[in-house]
């Protein structure tokens, strides 16, 4: 399910293809023209700019290839639109393995650029870039003139080279001026004396500095330019550990192609080890396929709706939990952020609608819609928003995510992980 993931040499589908069957949806191909459109005025242009235009002679595929973008862009939907081949081969295969680029997962929303979250060990994470960021230029050009695929293009490199985003993020504590900060960390240990003396004015005196810092920071944003090197991005799909008191820990990535298959086996090993509860992290995952999230959620659902689709061809679909899964009855706790999202959210709503797992974290992003990615004859493809997705309660989450039943945030990525933690004192209350 296609967001935009700066994955595959800077950039590939972050909710990826939806459906792991075009032929779902029966032929996208056709040679015949539709009788019934007047295409005039096309023919005049291209007549038109054949005979009249100054420079010949003109590159006739690439006007081909313009329109075809212009067509599918005219749709106004973000996520429906037109790949070069080049990039329709870096898309096709962006879910087999390693690839190039900066390891950030984008989106476009309301005519911005955002980053939706880095991925664990990437040269973005490692280059400061979070959560949240708003990407207003791409190598100096302005982000807002660009399509989210022409962004990615642009973004888009061979390892070892750099690519420099302008991005606008929140203000924090850090982006203090030096006398700023250095008036704050002289009024923490005035205010602790002052709390353990039990004095309310000396108190109220020493958090003065405090309350003028979050003033400034209300509202207020940063504009930074973080130069990051493309690497080579090799995200594991599945990571498992046993925490303490028994409790197994698996986290899903991606729900890439045959994903499903590798996480019934960490599964498998998880609860042959002995784990008596389970946390299961979504926190960052882009999404994937359908089916993989209908198999994975099935794994703890011994019935019930996991997902709906609506689409024109066959209208509504309910796709409902198979039979055999390995963890129908143990503890459950998921983990989600603002950078769950897509078929991550079909799990996370199929757990939680069906009573099985309480969702723990933030409130997720909140994309809705499937895509279905299909070559085209100039070795190009067509990327096409085919359905949307509702949950088990019939809900449509795009652009409004998921709750959690217990809220928590953690900015800092630096031990101890307070989500986690929180999810393991939820376990605890529910023994």
């Amino acid at each position: 399910m296609l967001l935009a993931v700066i994955v595959v040499a800077s950039a590939t589908g972050g909710f990826l293809v939806g459906r792991d069957n075009p032929g779902l949806l029966g032929p996208f191909r056709s040679a015949n023209a539709d009788a019934s459109l007047d295409l005039t005025a096309f023919w005049e242009a291209w007549n038109y700019l054949r005979q009249e235009y100054y420079q010949q002679p003109l590159d006739r595929q690439a006007l081909v290839r313009g329109a075809t973008r212009g067509l599918l862009a005219a749709t106004g939907d973000d996520n429906t639109g037109y790949l070069a081949p080049q990039d329709y081969q870096i898309f096709s295969s962006q879910l087999q393995g390693s690839f190039e680029g900066i390891g950030a997962e984008v989106d476009l929303r309301d005519g911005q650029l955002l980053i939706i979250s880095p991925l664990p060990n990437s040269p973005a994470e490692k280059a400061d870039v979070r959560a949240g960021d708003q990407i207003l230029k791409i190598d100096g050009e302005d982000a807002g003139k660009f399509t989210l695929l022409d962004a990615i293009s642009k973004v888009r490199g061979p390892k070892g080279t750099t690519v420099t985003l302008t991005i606008r993020r929140p203000a924090d504590p850090s982006s203090l001026d030096a006398s700023s900060r250095q008036r704050l960390l002289d009024s923490l240990p005035q205010l602790e004396a002052a709390l353990q003396a039990n004095d309310a004015a000396r108190a109220k005196s020493a958090a003065a500095p405090v309350g003028d810092a979050l003033k400034a920071l209300a509202g207020a944003t940063i504009d930074l330019e973080i130069p990051i090197v493309r690497d080579t991005i090799a995200q594991p799909k599945v990571e498992t550990r046993t925490l303490d008191n028994a409790i197994g820990y698996i986290k899903l990535s991606q729900f890439s192609r045959g994903v499903s298959t590798e996480f019934d086996g960490a599964l498998s090993a998880t609860l042959g080890g002995g784990a008596h509860a389970l946390v299961l992290d979504l926190r960052g995952d882009s999404g994937g396929f359908v089916n993989e999230a209908v198999a994975i959620a099935s794994q703890f659902l011994t019935e019930g709706t996991v997902v709906f689709t609506e689409q024109r061809a066959d209208g509504k679909r309910d796709y409902t939990a198979t039979a055999g899964g390995r963890a129908l009855a143990i503890p459950l706790v998921v983990l989600v952020d603002k950078g769950t999202a897509s078929a991550a959210e079909i799990m996370s709503a199929a757990l939680h609608d069906n009573g099985r797992a309480k969702l723990v974290g933030e409130k997720t992003y909140g994309k809705g819609t499937e895509q279905l990615q299909q070559s085209l004859d100039d070795g190009g493809g067509a990327r096409i928003t085919v359905a949307r997705w509702l949950t088990p309660k019939g809900v449509w989450v795009h652009h409004q995510g998921i709750d959690p039943d217990v809220a928590v945030t953690d900015p800092d990525p630096a031990p101890p992980d307070l989500v986690l933690q929180k999810a393991l004192d939820t376990l605890a209350q529910a023994r």
